[in-house]
């Protein structure tokens, strides 16, 4: 964009524009709600609902000019009233027009040392740092050897305790970064799911990378509970014979299907001895089956009859159907209108389900 000179007057249209109106509709914009003339070679700033697009509106003597800049990434800064106008000076909507905070500009960093002077406060910094590792109240502290024992066998169990409370610590500290691993894992497929919902699956690289990260979880979480130790586990009541199994009970089959029932023919005598049984219970097991729908073709015959006396014809009305000389009863129509709203199933795919069986159906009727 061209700067504009010095003494030009820069209004920024507080609140948001509609960013479809071209010259007349920002002119009069500006002309019967900011109060500003359009004419008079000042500039009008608009942006729109998004933040990231505006519109300078500007008379260069000849005709109205405008010019549009859209941000690939944030969004301009704005003021924060919803209705009015706000002066700038050109410096200030240069910044904005940059995609800089013109409310607030600072300038950058000064340094305050250079050459060695520099070198030697970073070495210091370095090196408090390391010593601030190194004084760690965590850590077990160091042997006084001037405490130390004059037996062998007291050394050698100082010594050996001392490497269990190593041991103790390293392990304590590689659990710490498990678990800390394992829930920055979890916060990155949970990102990448979430992210999957808002914006959908543009691209199988992204279902990849979950399917990554689930199973990486998977193994972090299969380290961690061979990390921890046996003890952890909570001790079974006492009495108790095995691990207790979750009872696992069938839901019934529904009282509202039909039912048809098998009778099997139980033996007339006793296989072993050929005495006569008698009826002692039965035992009933049910079977869930389907049958497939069929159609089938309903014939509705209306005869026509005659009078000799005066030659009058008489014959039943034609049946109600759904559509008006329509080939497909109610229930074709319902069976149809469930799978498509109900089932979300194609046109095209209940026309393949209907030739199966012979018909054909056209989508377009």
């Amino acid at each position: 964009m061209i700067a504009p000179p010095s003494n030009t007057r820069v209004w920024l249209a507080c609140g948001y524009t509609d960013m479809r109106r071209g010259f007349d509709g920002l002119a009069s914009l500006a002309q019967n709600q900011l109060g500003k003339d359009p004419f008079g070679g000042h500039l009008f700033v608009f942006r729109g609902r998004r933040g990231d697009l505006i519109k300078v509106l500007c008379w260069d003597g000849q005709g109205l000019c405008l010019f549009a800049k859209r941000l690939e990434k944030g969004c301009f800064v704005w003021p924060q009233s919803k209705d009015g106008a706000v002066s700038l000076t050109p410096a200030q909507l240069s910044m904005l027009l940059e995609g800089i905070d013109w409310r607030a500009a600072a300038r950058t960093w000064r340094p305050e040392l250079a050459g060695w002077e520099k070198i030697a406060l970073m070495a210091r910094i370095v090196l408090s740092n390391r010593e601030a590792m190194r004084d760690d109240s965590r850590m077990p502290s160091s042997l006084d050897l001037a405490a130390l024992p004059n037996n062998v066998i007291d050394l050698r169990v100082l010594l050996l305790s001392r490497e269990k409370e190593h041991a103790a610590e390293l392990a304590a500290a590689r659990n710490g970064l498990t678990d800390q691993a394992l829930q920055i894992e979890q916060l990155k497929a949970r990102l990448a799911k979430l992210l999957r919902q808002r914006f959908g699956s543009s691209s199988e690289q992204l279902r990849g990378q979950i399917e990554q990260l689930e199973l990486a979880i998977g193994d972090l979480e299969a380290d961690l509970a061979a990390a921890t130790p046996p003890g952890a586990d909570p001790e079974p009541e006492p009495g108790a014979i095995g691990p207790a199994l979750p009872s696992r009970r069938r839901k019934p089959l529904p009282e509202s299907l039909p039912r048809d029932v098998v009778e099997h023919p139980a033996a007339c005598a006793c296989p072993q001895c050929g005495s006569a049984l008698r009826r002692l219970g039965e035992d009933v097991t049910e079977v869930l089956d389907y049958v497939p729908g069929s159609f089938r073709v309903i014939r509705h015959v209306r005869p026509k009859m005659s009078c000799r006396l005066c030659e009058c014809i008489t014959q039943p009305p034609a049946p109600s159907l759904p559509i008006n000389r329509g080939l497909a009863g109610p229930g074709p129509l319902a069976h149809v209108l469930v799978g498509k709203f109900c089932d979300h199933l194609p046109l095209c795919r209940l026309a393949e389900n209907f030739a199966r069986n012979g018909i054909d159906l056209d989508r377009s009727t």
